[in-house]
């Protein structure tokens, strides 16, 4: 997966895991150092992360740079991230990946008193080539949480769709949030560009009902529908 040619003006779904599925945003100091990081990184400002991370504390942080990625979606699962983004220069996509991932590696160990790396590798990623598919990504990353109590919902196997619901809007490591009234992390809302989504969602009430409309419907897609899980 990381032998694909990254396209400057493309989307792509990217994810990376921890090794051997260690829970490593099961803490939310942890996930919202993930999103500060994440933040900090997208950007060709080539000023040290550290110093971008005291101004971002002390409120007089700017950006002089320009992003690397548009950043659509994200979801932060115990042991790995979901994100969907399009890559806006030549090579942005790998930096972004490469400071985000091993910036936070670095904090995760020195605060965990671990040693080694912590992800299977820089990232896997999988092109996004049609509308169809840029949809039901969206609505899959923001339906993945489920998986921490119903994970059948990918075979339509959810049996009590309020209930779901209602643990979708309180799940505040996904970028759900940015587009409806459900809870989200604070730095989601500066980190997701809203604008993809107005092309194939009218209201945001639109968004959870695709996630149980995708659960019910994903088997159609077979294997024209590139996931990474």
């Amino acid at each position: 997966m990381r032998e694909l040619q990254i396209e400057t003006g493309e989307i792509y779904h990217i994810c990376n895991r921890s090794i051997g599925g260690e829970k490593i945003f099961s803490k939310s100091d942890f996930a919202g150092h993930f999103l500060e990081t994440l933040f900090l990184v997208n950007t060709t400002d080539s000023r040290l992360l550290n110093w971008r991370r005291e101004k971002l504390h002390s409120g007089i942080l700017e950006f002089k740079g320009d992003r690397l990625a548009d950043i659509y979606a994200l979801v932060l699962m115990p042991d790995h991230f979901h994100i969907l983004a399009k890559q806006l220069i030549d090579g942005g996509v790998a930096i972004l990946c490469q400071r985000l991932c091993n910036s936070f590696a670095r904090y995760y160990n020195l605060t965990s008193e671990r040693k080694g790396r912590l992800f299977l590798g820089p990232y896997r990623a999988v092109h996004i080539s049609n509308d169809a598919q840029a949809a039901h990504i969206f609505t899959y990353m923001h339906g993945n949480p489920l998986d921490l109590i119903v994970p059948e919902w990918r075979e339509g196997g959810v049996k009590n769709w309020e209930k779901a619901e209602k643990f979708l809007k309180s799940y505040p490591w996904s970028s759900l949030g940015a587009y409806t009234d459900a809870k989200t992390h604070n730095f989601i809302k500066d980190i997701i560009n809203k604008d993809f989504a107005s092309d194939y969602f009218d209201k945001s009430d639109d968004y959870l009902l695709q996630i149980k409309d995708w659960s019910e419907r994903q088997n159609e897609f077979g294997d024209d529908l590139p996931l990474l899980e």
